[in-house]
């Protein structure tokens, strides 16, 4: 996600590994940065669970971490008119309220 990256709290690695099938210790290794608190980084800085295709997704869409839940309205989104006119380009389904940037 252009802009930020990921936090991840312990309900939702939780509820991640389980989405995957996995163990919370096995998903932490495997997709949380060292310092245990956001997710790493996928091929060419997106994020780890992004899948490509026709139309590219999240491959953990419903067990998705809270900061992926509120994309693309991050306060620091909604606060960079530069940011926000990229996230309209790239982000189809982005619906603005009149009173935003």
């Amino acid at each position: 996600m252009p802009g930020g990256f990921v936090r991840v709290r312990s309900d939702e690695a939780q509820e991640i590994a389980a989405h995957l099938g996995i163990s919370v210790e096995a998903f932490t290794r495997r997709y949380v940065q060292q310092d245990g608190e956001r997710l790493k980084d996928g091929l060419g800085g997106r994020c780890v669970f992004l899948q490509d295709g026709e139309t590219a997704g999240c491959s953990i869409y419903p067990a998705r971490p809270r900061k992926c839940r509120e994309w693309p309205y991050w306060p620091e989104a909604l606060e960079d008119e530069a940011l926000m006119r990229q996230i309209l380009r790239t982000c189809p389904g982005v619906e603005l309220a009149e009173d935003l940037p």
